[in-house]
């Protein structure tokens, strides 16, 4: 979502300058010469304080040689001398968007809409300021109006997939940019934001076509190699993903990228940092350690203040010390973080230092570091816990209505075994699925997003029409998609688990839907949940619960008491796993466990850790080791911090700590 800027027109006259200075500052901008004219105009201001030509000049001058700060300044200063110039507005919200400062933005955009309210491009760039900062809601208000008044704009079905696709309803935004697909089949921009957003969605296989087209219409952007090496990797051609990126790594020369006058590297890093960091990942997944640390290495060089790539250099403790890392990072997130991209960066940076300090055993450093990088995410995303006790509380309304009848068809010849495996995050899924996913006739297929996406627009939709209700025919379609998207898995094994977490919310839609379907609810340590997810960054936006202690005890308060739902609404459907039991005694959990899912004994399944499937979830590393116990212990060091969460357990009657 972003809006054109326009170039500096030559100044209007003005009583306060003079013929003679008007017909240089004509002449100078008219030979291209931006600096001699902005350097012109800077003089000019001088002799005349209040000219609200000269500072529109300037502002736009300074817009076009991206120098954000003196453009904004000059633009202020020019709406305080005409403080009822829509124009002027516009100009001035143009450049607080392009420098990520999207509450400035919106504030002026804000006053300047109640004059025009149908104005296409005051309408777009509230939009864009709106989904930046995570309003979607009110994002989506301004782009409906959009469409209403010109229907075929094609960035406006593109940015109403965007913002459908943010708030979890996949199937209607995917089908708005399609109908942008259909109005410009050969847009570039059109092929290359649905090829990104289909890799959001986790369907890499749709994205592919798109990416490859927008490839061949734009050969050099290095943004869409990008995501069409990632998109190789996704469908298991990382090896094409790579001698993609080197091929054009190989070609690009970051001499091309020099920054431009009174800029350093430090300001304006290499834009092929983003095929290094791409590149890196992919070797990493390939085991040549090396050769992505030395394209870590190179990215951290050029752009000092990227703490996502020191981060991941923090995994290669034999050739960088982790005191430097620490260092650096302190120095990052110490740096004032105003606008909302500053922030975002101090709060990675902070989870990142916390860790850190705790592995040091400095806890009440780490905590600090913690929770005041959760309080800053918190802020960013807008997360109120009363929006989650509706969407609780709804959940369980619409499933009041829902009885045996209503179940779908019971399973017919030829389709997938299901194994759904749920929980709160950090709560043992991973592991779970790591031990089925070892015997032979099962595949572990991951964190599917496949039943959000089914069911993310019934969840919306039916709170605001309370006459209508589900009924067999919604979950018998919802069994046919969901079946459906499993074919594009690469795997020709019957049984498939499905280990996305937050299943626990749909599994009244789960239960309905596949009536033989298997359900393993684990259980673990409420407080070692909430400290182990309040302790971790998570960037997916249905992880915004976990950047405050107190938020964490009232959600996992909400999630038992749904479970409870769930229990009672489908008695002797769900399967009960205890991770400290399974910790402690792994083989005979394991029988266990096999024998509920109908799978026969293979020793394989003790022996998890040898198993070597691809895990893209934060637990990646535990799997890989043999089981171990006293995780669940880790937060007792912290137990003094966590007072307010632990009091909520409390009056709540949450047992936990055993």
């Amino acid at each position: 979502m972003t809006s054109s800027s326009s170039s500096p027109k030559s100044p209007e006259p003005n009583q306060d300058i003079t013929q003679q200075d008007r017909a240089k500052l004509l002449d100078l901008f008219q030979k291209k010469d931006l600096p001699g004219g902005t350097r012109l105009a800077e003089r000019l201001k001088k002799t005349y304080p209040k000219s609200l030509v000269l500072f529109v000049t300037l502002g736009m001058a300074y817009d076009l040689q991206e120098k954000a700060d003196k453009s904004i300044a000059n633009f202020e200063k020019a709406m305080a001398l005409a403080p009822d110039s829509a124009d002027i507005k516009h100009k001035l919200a143009a450049a607080y968007m392009k420098a990520q400062r999207h509450q400035d933005a919106h504030r002026v955009l804000s006053e300047v809409i109640k004059a025009d309210p149908d104005n296409l491009e005051f309408l777009a760039m509230l939009a864009s300021t709106s989904f930046d900062e995570e309003n979607f809601e009110e994002c989506l208000k301004h782009l409906e109006r959009m469409r209403e008044l010109e229907p075929d704009r094609v960035d406006t079905h593109l940015s109403i997939g965007q913002c459908l696709v943010a708030l979890e309803r996949i199937k209607s935004g995917l089908e708005s940019m399609n109908k942008a697909l259909e109005i410009e089949p050969e847009s570039f921009d059109v092929l290359h934001l649905l090829g990104k957003t289909l890799i959001e969605c986790n369907k890499y296989r749709d994205s592919v076509p798109h990416l490859e087209k927008a490839h061949a219409l734009q050969p050099e952007n290095l943004e869409v190699i990008a995501n069409l090496a990632t998109a190789y990797k996704d469908t298991f051609r990382i090896d094409a993903g790579i001698d993609l990126l080197e091929k054009t790594l190989a070609a690009v020369s970051d001499s091309k990228e020099t920054p431009k006058e009174e800029e350093s590297a430090e300001d304006r890093p290499p834009k092929s940092n983003i095929l290094r960091l791409t590149l890196a990942h992919l070797y990493s997944i390939m085991g040549r350690k090396d050769s992505a640390f030395e394209q870590l290495n190179h990215v951290a060089e050029t752009d000092a203040d990227n703490a996502s790539v020191l981060i991941q250099m923090s995994h290669f403790p034999d050739k960088i010390p982790a005191d430097d890392i620490r260092k650096r990072l302190e120095q990052i997130y110490r740096k004032r973080a105003t606008y909302s991209y500053e922030k975002k960066r101090k709060v990675i940076t902070g989870f990142a230092l916390g860790n850190i300090y705790k592995e040091l055993g400095d806890t009440t450093k780490a905590f600090r570091t913690f929770k005041a990088s959760g309080a800053l995410q918190k802020e960013l995303t807008g997360f109120s816990i009363s929006k989650a006790e509706e969407q609780f509380r709804e959940l369980k309304d619409e499933f009041n209505h829902i009885t045996p009848e209503d179940y779908a068809a019971n399973t017919t010849p030829g389709d997938r075994d299901i194994i759904f495996i749920i929980g709160m995050p950090r709560s043992g899924t991973s592991l779970t699925e790591q031990i089925l996913s070892s015997h032979s006739r099962v595949h572990g297929a991951g964190e599917l997003n496949f039943m959000n996406e089914e069911t993310a627009e019934l969840m919306y939709l039916l709170p605001k029409h309370p006459d209508v209700h589900l009924e067999r025919k919604v979950f018998e379609s919802i069994r046919k998609a969901y079946l459906g998207h499993l074919e594009a898995l690469n795997t020709d094994k019957r049984i498939i688990t499905d280990k996305m977490p937050h299943n626990f919310l749909r599994l009244g839609f789960i239960l309905c839907a596949f009536p033989k379907a298997k359900v393993i609810h684990l259980n673990r340590d409420p407080v070692a949940v909430c400290w182990s997810c309040f302790s971790r960054f998570f960037p997916a936006r249905g992880m915004n619960f976990t950047f405050d202690i107190e938020d964490l005890g009232h959600y996992h308060t909400l999630y038992l008491d749904l479970m409870d739902y769930w229990r009672g609404k489908f008695p002797g459907r769900i399967y009960e796993l205890d991770y400290k039991e399974l910790t402690i005694g792994q083989e005979e959990q394991t029988r266990r466990l096999l024998e509920y899912c109908g799978l026969e004994w293979e020793d394989a399944c003790l022996e998890f850790h040898r198993n070597e499937r691809e895990v893209l979830t934060a637990s990646q590393n535990q799997v890989r080791q043999e089981m171990y116990q006293g995780s669940s212990d880790a937060w007792k060091e912290f137990a003094h911090h966590l007072r307010p969460m632990l009091k909520i357990f409390d009056e709540g009657g949450v047992a936990y700590g055993k």
